[in-house]
């Protein structure tokens, strides 16, 4: 039994390795299990046992008694166990205990079994389509696509509720101070302010997402309050002081708006990331102290003081870049851009230091990373290779988290620099009272925020394939 133990676990190994004679291998492997059954049974009759329905192997410490190097490595299951396996593969015989084994299939028409072991190519045997992998990546792209519709419509609903609490009234702000009663009274009923709260609360959505014929083009593009794609139009409205549609100022906003924030961010991975690595290294050291020192200045220091500082140095002082504004062409862009980049990245960056130095210490303290150093691994090689490409993981969700916001609109940034962006035209819609503006500006930064966190899972299953193979086995 211990020789047929040990060649069925050699053919067990064989075929996951050598997948020319699947067949074959598998039929002496049936044969060779069904052997191990009949001692098993047999073992059982003399000891007493009543009854072997049950199919149990013997006991574990007899089992690990005759399990041999290869055995310890892979081990084979349980009849009960291979039947609970085999159960979805097609036109499986039945051994002499009663369960069901696999049939050699071709290679292109199997997908993998997974059976306990150590390595991803001792787990797998042809047995089970690949489906079923798709069929739950399936399952969660539309449980992911399911929950992020939930969080815009709680986060639009909450939005629209807070906008029509406040006391101010947007038919008065549209009117002006001096207006008469009876005006704002004809206004408040051209906006539709007049109607219940439901109703509005209805039309905004039902206008939201409108699915239907397409309309014909308006006779003022410039007034075009709808944009189409095939028969979705998405209708944020008119903007109440502006009289534009919203689409067409979030439309211009919103590249403006990226753009600061992508600078923004690779100003703070740059600065932080090497501010973070050069602090780990030199641990407990002069520039150490001098790293979490800067870092602590940069975390207590707002927004608005740093860029006035950067304003009145390079701008008033030297004269190196303009104060404000956008410019007209794209080196003016450049050049604008650069003071607010630095003035956010300077405050993320320091955030990004505290955090990569930390992780780095983390990872400087491991058994792999003494390893390298043992081998005669270049120190170099072994930070940038080795511990910072593991200590940089974490920061993906941090990136995304702030790249979200950053979409959103930098509000106190943009409006120091006259930046033509999300954050300054939230700012004047919230003062005017600009319903479908403040609307249409929550809806992109929450779908901002929704899509930068299904990219970051994305890229932690690109980066890291042991969550993608772990979502795959859960929810398979």
């Amino acid at each position: 039994m211990d020789c047929g133990l040990r060649r069925s676990e050699r053919l067990l190994r064989a075929a996951v390795r050598d997948q020319e004679h699947p067949g074959r291998e598998l039929a002496e492997l049936r044969v060779l299990l069904e052997r191990r059954a009949r001692c098993n049974d047999r073992a059982r009759a003399s000891r007493g046992r009543s009854s072997c329905a049950q199919g149990d192997l013997p006991s574990r410490r007899g089992d690990r008694a005759r399990r041999g190097p290869v055995g310890d490595r892979l081990r084979i299951p349980s009849l009960r166990g291979l039947a609970r396996l085999c159960a979805r593969v097609q036109a499986a015989p039945l051994c002499a205990a009663g369960c069901r084994l696999p049939v050699a299939r071709s290679r292109a028409a199997t997908g993998a079994l997974r059976i306990p072991g150590r390595s991803a190519a001792e787990r797998r045997i042809p047995g089970i389509h690949a489906g079923s992998r798709r069929r739950a990546m399936i399952r969660r792209a539309a449980w992911r696509a399911a929950t992020c519709l939930v969080v815009i419509w709680i986060v639009l609903t909450t939005a629209f509720l807070i906008h029509h609490v406040l006391p101010s009234d947007p038919a008065r702000a549209v009117a002006g101070p001096q207006a008469r009663p009876a005006d704002v009274e004809r206004i408040r009923k051209r906006l539709g302010l007049d109607q219940p709260l439901r109703t509005q609360y209805a039309t905004f959505f039902r206008r939201l997402v409108h699915v239907g014929p397409a309309s014909p083009p308006p006779k003022d593009p410039e007034h075009a309050s709808c944009s189409a794609w095939g028969r979705l139009h998405l209708d944020l409205g008119m903007s109440f002081q502006k009289r534009k549609p919203v689409a067409k100022l979030l439309g211009e906003r919103l590249p403006r708006t990226a753009l600061l924030a992508l600078a923004a961010i690779g100003v703070q991975i740059l600065i932080g990331v090497t501010a973070g690595v050069i602090a780990a290294i030199k641990r407990g050291r002069l520039l150490d102290h001098g790293m979490i020192a800067m870092t602590l200045i940069g975390v207590s220091t707002p927004t608005f003081i740093t860029g006035l500082v950067l304003q009145y140095w390079f701008a008033y002082r030297w004269r190196l870049l303009p104060l404000d504004g956008w410019g007209s062409t794209v080196a003016e862009h450049a050049a604008c851009m650069v003071l607010p980049a630095l003035t956010l990245g300077l405050f993320g960056a320091s955030f990004y230091a505290r955090f990569v130095r930390d992780e780095m210490l983390g990872q400087l303290r491991q058994d792999y990373v003494r390893t390298a150093r043992a081998k005669g691994a270049a120190g170099w090689r072994v930070v940038l290779l080795h511990a910072l490409r593991n200590a940089l993981m974490p920061l993906v969700t941090v990136v995304g988290m702030d790249l979200g916001a950053l979409l959103g609109g930098a509000i106190v940034t943009e409006k120091l620099f006259r930046w033509p962006g999300l954050g300054a035209l939230s700012v004047d819609a919230v003062v005017d009272r600009d319903g479908p503006v403040v609307m249409g500006i929550v809806l992109v930064a929450t779908l901002a925020v929704v899509l930068t966190n299904v990219l970051v899972d994305a890229l932690y299953a690109v980066l890291d394939p042991r969550l993608r193979s772990q979502g795959a086995t859960s929810r398979g």
